[in-house]
């Protein structure tokens, strides 16, 4: 089902999304956003299949967004709303020098819309795999591997420098310092990874050898405070993503597959496990369909006439 409700971000109350989009104006009399982005906002895909960017979906948030009219706050589109945008420029230039971007791919199993594949300068006939992301300093940290540490400060002679004043005086000056475990964070991107191995399965059936993959980030709090503190000095990161065997990929995509297609003709989709929940975070503040959830837990069902 679609979209229903606006949650107000001024006062928490709903109200229905065509209401909003009134050309009799805001209830409150001054809107929050402009008409343009609360029409963007309103968007909402509708479910045929499962997609590469669903890796990590669970089962029944897919099957209640389709079943359940659900409100969101308008607001909390803005970092999509912002990467779209960011896609929308960048695929302009889809014909340069042989690259490909946004063209949808399907390989009989799965469609999938890579942002680009283009040639690898390094490795004639090969060709890289992108794909753009905006997101937090802490997933980009988290991404990288990045672990802080202090690190002493010499002087120009290789000597330690000692603070001068303060209660710590005579004590060795410190600095920040970030170490980068590439594994760790691989540990960390479990979803970009399987989604960015499941368009390259696309892709290469379609005739493009991928030579790598790579994830090429802007952080949302970029040159923050916040963001440095992290150890994400740049604003634009670029992060490769590991291969894994096509069989690990294709069966994980067909047995979600599998339990989405079984929720609809059963009504029982199973709870979102751990992983699909960000260990319960997503519950407690990023689903919409949340409350559903908790009835559905309670044995209320809820189905949809067209499944």
């Amino acid at each position: 089902m679609p979209l229903k409700w606006f949650k107000c971000p001024a006062d928490g109350g709903q109200i229905l999304v065509e209401d909003c989009l009134s050309v009799r104006g805001c209830r409150l009399g001054q809107r929050c956003a402009t008409q343009p982005y609360l029409r963007n906002a309103a968007k909402d895909r509708v479910w045929k299949a499962v997609t590469p960017s669903q890796a990590f979906n669970g089962p029944r948030f897919i099957y209640l967004k389709e079943t359940c009219d659900y409100a969101e706050d308008p607001h909390d589109k803005a970092f999509a709303i912002l990467g779209t945008g960011s896609h929308d420029k960048l695929s302009v230039h889809r014909l340069v020098r042989g690259f490909v971007s946004e063209q949808g791919f399907d390989d009989g199993l799965i469609r999938g819309i890579p942002d680009i594949v283009e040639p690898d300068e390094e490795n004639v006939g090969f060709y890289l795999l992108y794909d753009y992301k905006t997101s937090g300093s802490f997933k980009v940290a988290l991404a990288l591997g990045l672990t802080k540490s202090t690190e002493p400060i010499l002087d120009d002679y290789g000597h330690q420098v000692l603070l001068k004043t303060g209660r710590n005086k005579g004590l060795p000056k410190t600095r920040a310092s970030w170490v980068q475990n590439v594994v760790k964070g691989h540990s960390n991107i479990k979803d970009w990874i399987y989604q960015m191995n499941r368009y390259r399965i696309a892709v290469e059936k379609y005739g493009y050898p991928i030579s790598r993959m790579i994830v090429q980030c802007i952080p949302r709090d970029g040159n923050t405070h916040i963001a440095k503190n992290r150890g994400v000095m740049e604003n634009v990161i670029l992060v490769e993503i590991p291969r894994v065997d096509d069989q690990i990929i294709l069966d994980h995509y067909a047995y979600l597959q599998a339990e989405i297609t079984e929720a609809f003709k059963t009504g029982t989709p199973r709870i979102c496990n751990s992983e699909e929940s960000w260990e319960g975070r997503k519950c407690k503040g990023y689903c919409p369909v949340s409350e559903y959830c908790k009835r559905m837990e309670q044995g209320e069902v809820f189905r949809k006439e067209a499944a």
